[in-house]
């Protein structure tokens, strides 16, 4: 087994970036920990995250249980994740809850014994990876077990407090992560509105999910994206806290999952996940979300105890238990493009040039040059114009290969459609439909 993770980690290092970029938004749910659970199906997932070019990975699901000492605690599991994360050049979020999955989460009454050798718990975890893990995420959409009664805003806000002390006092320069709501936004307003007012800033980042259909990047559930994005922005601001936005799990599918006993979801197409891929991404960007991490790499297989359910067909790469078919979907070369393209923009300057007739227009700047990113959300062709080019010449690349599934592509560098124009009078004018497209100046 030793053998096996200083090969993994060798195949990361070949394809190492110069270093990893804090500012990126690029992130990847979990992409290292089947590798080491299940590394027959799953062992080509960090090399995978290093060919995308993705910079963040959420991981570690590290779970204390009740009475459970550092000493008696396994730590292989989150050893072998630092490992592996930093031969492949990721900057890691740990997620940390107290209790297990069948319990859901668990917070220790204060003053007990458990709250204690949670404590202890928490500060030798923090201790032994602070070097190498600057962020740390308290719990998982705990606005699930409000829903059971089971907890209330005031009680993880209070847990909250106490790991922000902690840590603070453990690793003054960590970053403490909320506990991600899950994707029913309107929950926001039912939980997470009276989180912020308790925790009283002892947190750096607030983060919420957002998984849904085709279409969905604008709205889930009757909630508009960015009107919940602004109101989250003036609950933070009105009480006095000063807290990045992230999406942990951001996800749409191909295929035909069958949690027919959730929602009755249509068949997608590889190529619709990849478009709406882009657009989950550049949407949200636009609105000041600053990290977006995909659901995820390898599909799972049988996840939550459902096979072919909706987190078994959200990865970007097929799962080979499903059907036998190992391939990247559309979705992994649509999304290493994007990074391509993309990454290392300006991110506090992303102008909104257009969002309405069922056009979007956003302009990004890397390097001082402009790149627009843009689509037609309309059933038939629109033309856009993009004014106030200086250059002579641009080039315009489709944000999605024109196949059907990524098994037909042979060459990722000639995978994308180009097409080079010339600029009359400052201005020019191009077709646009429902896929995204980068236009660039050469």
């Amino acid at each position: 087994m030793r053998k096996y993770f200083i090969a993994l980690a060798l195949a990361c290092l070949l394809n190492l970036p110069a270093f990893a970029e804090s500012e990126s938004p690029f992130g990847i749910l979990e992409p290292f920990s089947d590798a080491i659970r299940r590394p027959q199906t799953y062992s080509k997932e960090p090399a995978y995250f290093v060919d995308l070019g993705a910079k963040w990975a959420r991981e570690g699901r590290i779970v204390w249980l009740s009475g459970e000492t550092p000493k008696g605690f396994n730590w292989d599991f989150p050893d072998k994740l630092v490992e592996i994360a930093g031969a492949c050049g990721a900057e890691l979020l740990f997620t940390v809850s107290a209790g297990s999955r069948p319990q859901g989460m668990y917070i220790p009454p204060v003053g007990s014994s458990d709250r204690k050798m949670y404590a202890d718990f928490f500060i030798t975890l923090l201790n032994r990876y602070k070097n190498k893990v600057k962020y740390w995420q308290i719990g998982n959409e705990p606005n699930n077990l409000m829903r059971g009664g089971k907890m209330k805003s005031e009680e993880y806000a209070e847990f909250v407090c106490f790991n922000y002390q902690l840590l603070k006092q453990t690793c003054p320069e960590c970053k403490l992560v909320l506990g991600g709501i899950s994707s029913r936004p309107n929950e926001y307003y039912k939980f997470y509105q009276k989180v912020i007012e308790a925790a009283k800033g002892s947190f750096d980042i607030l983060d919420f999910h957002w998984a849904g259909m085709y279409g969905d990047y604008k709205s889930l559930y009757g909630i508009n994206f960015k009107k919940l994005v602004s109101d989250i922005k003036d609950d933070l601001k009105n009480n006095n806290t000063k807290a990045d936005i992230w999406i942990t799990e951001m996800s749409t599918y191909s295929g035909d999952p069958q949690d027919l006993k959730v929602i009755n979801f249509p068949y997608q197409s590889e190529r619709q996940q990849a478009i709406e891929l882009v657009k989950r991404y550049v949407y949200p960007l636009s609105a000041g979300v600053k990290k977006i991490f995909w659901v995820k790499i390898i599909e799972w297989y049988g996840f939550a105890r459902k096979i072919n359910g909706f987190y078994d067909n959200t990865g970007l790469v097929n799962n080979p238990l499903a059907e036998g078919d190992s391939s990247g979907k559309l979705s992994f070369y649509t999304y290493k493009k994007m990074i391509e393209v993309l990454d290392g923009s300006d991110w506090n300057n992303i102008q909104t040039i257009q969002e309405k007739d069922g056009i979007y227009i956003y302009k990004f700047t890397k390097n001082g040059k402009p790149i627009w990113v843009a689509w037609n959300d309309n059933a038939e062709k629109k033309e856009i114009t993009i004014s106030d080019i200086t250059p002579n010449q641009f080039l315009i690349t489709a944000a999605v290969p024109n196949f059907e599934s990524g098994k037909e592509i042979m060459d990722y560098n000639t995978a994308f459609e180009t097409e080079k124009k010339v600029v009359l009078e400052g201005s020019v004018t191009i077709n646009i439909a429902d896929s995204p497209i980068y236009i660039e100046m050469l």
